[in-house]
C-alpha cells in the first residue's frame, strides 16, 4: 500500500509481519525443510521413489540433494510467506 507522507509517496509496511524461518539441511541419504525449528517436509535420497532411502553411493548424489533442499526450502518460504535463510550440510547421523 502507498500512502502520501509529507509530500512524498512512501511505502506502508504490512500491519503483523511474519516471523517465521525456512532453513533447509541436508545429506547424502536425505534433506528436511523446518519452520520456525519444526521439521515440515522430508526426502530421501532414492533416485525413483522420494520418500525412500538408499545407500549414499546408489542415491542421487549430494550436489543433486543439496539442489533439491534449496528449492523445496524456496517453495516452502514462499508458501508460508517466510523469510529464506538458506540451508546447512548436516552429517548423516546413526538413526538407531
Amino acid at each position: 500500500m502507498i500512502k502520501k507522507k509529507n509530500g512524498k509517496w512512501a511505502a506502508k509496511k504490512p500491519a503483523g509481519r511474519s516471523t517465521k524461518s525456512v532453513v533447509g539441511y541436508y545429506n547424502a541419504r536425505e534433506y528436511s525443510v523446518c519452520v520456525n525449528g519444526q521439521p515440515v517436509y522430508t526426502a530421501g535420497n532414492n533416485k525413483w521413489d522420494s520418500q525412500q532411502y538408499s545407500s549414499p553411493s546408489k542415491g542421487v548424489g549430494l550436489n543433486k540433494m543439496k539442489k533439491f533442499c534449496i528449492q523445496t526450502s524456496k517453495d516452502i518460504a514462499r508458501e508460508k510467506k517466510a523469510k529464506y535463510y538458506g540451508v546447512e550440510y548436516e552429517r548423516i547421523k546413526d538413526r538407531y
